[in-house]
């Protein structure tokens, strides 16, 4: 897949969350427009990804439906995914730690004696 095409479908899956939080959140295209001060029209290509959105404008429409930026940017299962393997990842770093801990309390104790 080209880069300008995998691009195009992260704008697209990013138009597609947003317009999901927007659903759920219960309000109306025409209300996202007001509250960004553009027009309907442009919502609309937003909402279905003909718009490459920015930054700023993502963090509005974040704001806006109260959710998270990352939620509109990444995808619910990836996100999850990421979360497990940084617990995972917490998990094996204290063990090592707690090893360390023990591995060094022996090497200090046999000096001292």
């Amino acid at each position: 897949m080209k880069v300008n095409e995998k691009v195009n479908k992260q704008l697209f899956q990013i138009a597609q969350r947003i317009s999901k939080a927007r659903q759920l959140k219960g309000y109306k295209p025409e209300i996202m427009a007001i509250e960004l001060n553009i027009s309907r029209a442009a919502y609309y290509n937003i909402e279905s990804g003909k718009t490459k959105i920015t930054l700023q404008r993502l963090c509005q429409i974040a704001e806006i439906l109260e959710v998270s930026l990352l939620s509109l940017i990444e995808d619910e299962k990836k996100r999850r995914k990421r979360i497990v393997s940084l617990v995972i990842n917490i998990k094996k770093v204290k063990f090592f730690i707690n090893a360390s801990k023990s591995c060094w309390k022996k090497i200090l104790n046999r000096k001292i004696k």
